[in-house]
């Protein structure tokens, strides 16, 4: 028979400091995993909400460019005021003028969003009031000055042959503090990055293609550099980064599309 505890009236019965501290624990322990299946499940919710931001942004995107006989608008910051997506107040360098919201409202894509909360992600941790950035190298974007052939434009629908390969919108963590223009990463090869993917959502980033989709790619995180880290390598405060590796090499490929080159 099991014995069962017996206390004497005059001593009250408790628990022992051991009992104490395993329930402690098993409460820490369940307290832990409930932390994390809350903070797994808010990640994927914001996640989400990216995902369908940029989805609305290709729509508009594309709207605009089927109501303007193909032509895309530029993915800068006011190099050309009359057709950006985003229309900054004067100088285009100025911190100023890139975190206002009215740089959203004056874009040219705009109208076909209409939403000014669409063009910051909820995993945003940043102060920019813009988290997305549009491919450099379509339409009149800078990016035809980085490695490309001169005077590159990819101004027009028709230009584009892998639409569904072809990122187009992306999180940008600008190193300059102030999100301005596009984003792209230098074609001639060498690794560089001329700006930096956002590495807010944990492993990996969230962007769109050109035909409407999109996906998310996870980090493989290794590299030939010495001491790589992938938040470290993006959040640099540097213009260029150097590290070949397969991150980089993924996002090269779709960065621009090399057979538009056979048209010029």
């Amino acid at each position: 028979m099991q014995s069962k505890r017996t206390c004497s009236p005059k001593i009250h019965c408790g628990f022992t400091m051991v009992e104490v501290m395993v329930v402690v624990a098993i409460i820490a322990i369940l307290t832990s995993i409930v932390v994390m299946a809350i903070t797994s499940a808010e990640n994927t919710a914001n996640s989400t909400k990216c995902l369908a931001n940029e989805r609305q942004i290709l729509n508009g995107w594309m709207t605009y460019a089927a109501d303007h006989n193909g032509y895309f608008a530029g993915p800068d910051t006011n190099i050309n005021p009359d057709t950006d997506w985003m229309k900054s107040i004067g100088n285009n360098m100025g911190p100023a003028n890139t975190e206002l919201e009215s740089a959203i409202t004056e874009g040219s894509v705009y109208p076909y969003i209409g939403d000014v909360t669409m063009y910051r992600s909820p995993q945003d941790t940043t102060t920019h009031i813009r988290t997305y950035s549009i491919n450099a190298f379509i339409s009149t974007g800078e990016g035809a000055g980085w490695g490309g052939a001169p005077g590159w434009l990819v101004g027009t629908v028709a230009r584009i042959r892998s639409p569904s390969n072809l990122i187009t919108v992306l999180p940008e963590n600008d190193h300059r503090g102030h999100n301005i223009n596009g984003w792209g990463l230098y074609i001639g090869g060498g690794g560089v990055w001329i700006d930096k993917l956002a590495t807010f959502n944990p492993g990996k980033f969230n962007f769109g293609y050109m035909d409407g989709h999109t996906a998310a790619y996870n980090w493989v995180g290794e590299s030939e550099a010495v001491n790589y880290d992938l938040k470290y390598a993006f959040n640099l405060p540097e213009t260029n980064v150097y590290f070949p590796g397969p991150d980089y090499e993924w996002i090269h490929q779709r960065v621009f599309d090399k057979r538009m080159l056979e048209d010029l």
